[in-house]
């Protein structure tokens, strides 16, 4: 699988936010939503790992 570096990634991220918890940015995410985002990421990495 392809890494994605530098602003790409963080371009993904913030698509992925906007499309999971309606936010454009990791910074507007609250402390609720960021333990969720934190969870389901760690979530995608186990599965990519598998």
């Amino acid at each position: 699988m392809a890494r994605i570096h530098g602003r790409g990634q963080e371009n993904s991220l913030n698509k992925w936010l906007l499309r999971c918890f309606k936010v454009s940015s990791l910074r507007f995410l609250k402390k609720e939503q960021g333990q969720k985002a934190i969870t389901a990421l760690k979530a995608m990495k186990t599965r990519v790992a598998a």
